[in-house]
């Protein structure tokens, strides 16, 4: 599959020429080697090829005429748009609202808070009367560091995922066909979910099916901007290619072309789960604000109403809904206040940046330069285009030439806001430092900044990015090898983690143990990582239990605890089978299966790392993991040494790692880890 040039759809190649009666019997038999676990070829994930919208109808109804009484069948289609979560949403209402209705309010309150974003509705129901909100226990992305890692979605996309597979457990027959219609036009967070189901599936009766007609200009919602500046930077049809070859290169499938679908007379299609909703959170009431705004011709609060908009869509990684919404307001942009125009391509810019496209988010963050005087703003551009320079590029001595240009732009100018402006810079100039390797003056650059922010205000940009200093100071501590300094000044936060929210303490706990353990003062270390833990299980939080799981087991098998550390590793494994498909998981089952083997119980550990390769086969850890297995019996040597170091990581000092399950715009691994 490659991506064309503009207007031209992209293309599947090595598509299967095939029958519906063959495909619907490949769909069976893969059915019955799922449930029977015969160990033969599965094919659970097809796509189904249809350039024509009858053809596509054509199957969708087949498929519901044929299969329904033998299969559970669950419909994702016919409400499409690019809002987030609009075409899953309505399955996932009617779901809860089964569960509810049968009183199955246990397999709903784990996930209270993800269910509460999506249908804020459902909060006076009595699973949901005391759930926690979910912008309190998950982090968004970061605007000012340009990290679009979103604890938030990923938690909502991991809900989803898991109520649909308990969902299916709960209905008339085994197996379930589930068919995304059209995921060409299906919106960018219902690709996430899709995407993730899709690697949920191998150990349950479950075929996921898809139905793709490819993006194209010829898509009504693809029309290109009309305001010719826009007009050369969004073009959500490319956009949208690249998305459905991402998609694919992740997912794998299968691809089917069928050729014995007629042009039967079909024009409607209705699916049980296609109906009608009211706007169900924040994202789709402001965006259906804007819209409304826009179809009525009222134009008087169009400034407000779009960038409250654009916020929400870029900081939940909807970011093919905010180039929709700037290429709706498009025709409107003379009548927008000069400081909105400049936030509008500073949005467009982070969203491109989010979406791995560097150069085109440099270009509209330069351009953006160009229509504002105000010294501020300018400041801020710089910022974004060092920050791209710097930690995405690769390029720290350009990153710190803009640097310079906005602090001489900046310099005489007095000012709370001037000060907090000057810090961010600094601190960035920090990072170009490191990235050169010169930790000394990035030191001295980070000092710089927090003499500038005594003279800031107590908004929150101004705390955040003290936070942020206190928090890379005592990392360049650290990788001076001070960690003694490292420790004294991250505990500076100590006298407000009683304050602070539980997300900030369960950080600063685990960073805190970390830095401990490397002072080898492992009670204290185990002390704080369990208080951490502690706060994560509160928190319904398996990703971070997983890891600061393993911290805590691995203290404990440097101490030689290794009743303790087993007790660690398996409770780390209970996570890491919480998130489902997880690459890693084989890594934690060997390090718990080498904790039982040092006790004298070497069998029951091998029966860990084989019972984990059936749940994850692939990847890279379970290839490690096979190849213990078959030198599991031999005499331990300078190999076996080498898996001890593989599967028994040693605690970090930092959490915030990212949550790559869901992410649908891979990159490479930041370099650098002063942010």
């Amino acid at each position: 599959m490659h991506s064309k040039e503009v207007g031209i759809p992209f293309l599947i190649e090595s598509k299967i020429k095939s029958k519906y009666e063959v495909l619907e019997s490949n769909v069976l038999k893969t059915l019955e080697q799922k449930r029977n676990k015969l160990p033969l070829k599965i094919e659970d994930k097809l796509w189904i090829y249809n350039g024509n919208l009858i053809n596509r109808v054509t199957f969708a109804k087949k498929t519901h005429d044929r299969l329904a009484d033998t299969t559970n069948l669950i419909t994702i289609g016919g409400r499409w748009g690019t809002e987030g979560f609009n075409s899953i949403a309505p399955l996932i209402y009617t779901i809860v609202s089964s569960f509810l209705h049968n009183g199955k309010h246990h397999l709903l309150k784990s996930h209270a808070p993800e269910i509460l974003y999506l249908f804020p509705k459902f909060r006076s129901e009595s699973p949901f009367v005391n759930a926690q909100n979910l912008e309190d226990i998950a982090l968004p992305p970061s605007r000012r560091r340009l990290h679009k890692e979103s604890e938030q979605m990923f938690r909502v996309t991991q809900a989803i995922v898991k109520l649909l597979l308990e969902y299916t457990k709960h209905l008339n027959h085994t197996n379930t066909i589930i068919l995304f219609d059209q995921i060409d036009r299906m919106d960018e967070h219902s690709l996430r979910c899709f995407a993730r189901l899709s690697k949920c599936i191998e150990h349950h009766p479950i075929v996921i099916v898809a139905t793709v007609s490819e993006a194209s200009e010829r898509d009504s919602r693809f029309h290109m901007a009309s305001h010719n500046d826009i007009c050369m930077h969004v073009n959500l049809a490319e956009n949208r290619n690249k998305l459905l070859e991402s998609l694919y290169h992740q997912i794998k499938p299968s691809i089917y072309e069928l050729t014995d679908l007629k042009d039967e007379n079909l024009s409607d299609c209705s699916y049980e789960n296609s109906l009608t909703m009211q706007p169900v959170n924040n994202d789709t009431h402001k965006s259906a604000q804007l819209l409304d705004s826009i179809t009525n011709g009222d134009v008087d609060h169009l400034d407000e109403l779009l960038l409250e908009a654009l916020e929400i869509s870029v900081f939940t990684q909807n970011y093919e809904h905010a180039l929709f919404l700037i290429n709706k307001a498009s025709p409107y942009i003379h009548n927008l206040r000069k400081e909105t125009h400049v936030e509008l391509w500073i949005y467009m810019g982070l969203c491109y940046a989010f979406m791995v496209e560097y150069d085109k988010a440099l270009a509209i963050f330069k351009n953006a330069l160009s229509l504002t005087e105000d010294t501020l703003k300018k400041s801020e551009l710089h910022l974004y285009v060092a920050l791209l320079c710097t930690k995405r590029l690769n390029k720290p001595l350009v990153g710190r030439e803009i640097i310079d240009q906005a602090l001489q732009s900046i310099e005489g100018t007095t000012g709370s806001e001037v000060e907090v402006e000057r810090t961010w810079l600094h601190n960035l100039r920090a990072l170009t430092f490191v990235g050169t390797g010169d930790l000394a003056q990035a030191f001295k650059e980070c000092k710089q900044g927090l003499e500038h922010i005594k003279e800031g205000n107590r908004k929150e940009d101004a705390i955040h990015i003290k936070i942020n200093l206190i928090s890379n100071i005592s990392v360049l501590f650290e990788s001076m090898k001070k960690v003694d300094a490292a420790l004294k000044h991250w505990s500076k936060f100590e006298p407000f983690v009683a304050h602070s929210s539980p997300v900030f303490t369960k950080h600063y706990l685990y960073r805190k143990a970390g830095l401990l353990f490397k002072l080898q003062r492992y009670a204290e270390a185990i002390e704080s990582l369990e208080d951490s833990y502690r706060i994560a299980k509160e928190m319904n939080d398996a990703f971070h239990m997983d890891i600061i799981a393993r911290s805590i087991g691995a203290i404990y098998f440097e101490q030689e605890i290794y009743d303790k550390a087993t007790q660690w590793y398996s409770q780390s494994l209970d996570s890491k089978l919480a998130l489902m498909q997880d690459e890693d998981l084989p890594r934690v089952a060997t390090a718990l299966a080498i904790c039982l083997e040092r006790q004298g119980n070497g069998e029951a550990g091998k029966q860990e790392i084989l019972n984990s390769l059936k749940v994850q086969s692939q990847g890279s850890a379970a290839q490690k993991a096979s190849e213990i297995v078959l030198k599991w019996d031999q005499k331990r040597d300078e190999t076996w040494e080498s898996y001890v170091k593989w599967s028994i990581q040693k605690p970090e000092t930092k959490l915030n790692r990212p949550f790559d399950l869901t992410n649908l715009y891979y990159e490479k691994a930041e370099r650098i880890r002063v942010g």
